[in-house]
């Protein structure tokens, strides 16, 4: 999971930003959060 700012960080290192989240808090805003994921590879020798 990223916060917004994470988002250009995360993809820069390969991961991919699924659909957004919004997340609410107390005070009754939201928070919108972003899924990432990669894909590993095995290492090979």
């Amino acid at each position: 999971m990223a916060t917004l700012p994470g988002v250009r960080l995360y993809g820069a290192r390969g991961y991919v930003a699924g659909d957004p989240i919004e997340w609410p808090l107390p005070n009754g805003s939201t928070i919108t959060f972003v899924p990432m994921s990669k894909t590993l590879r095995a290492r090979t020798r």
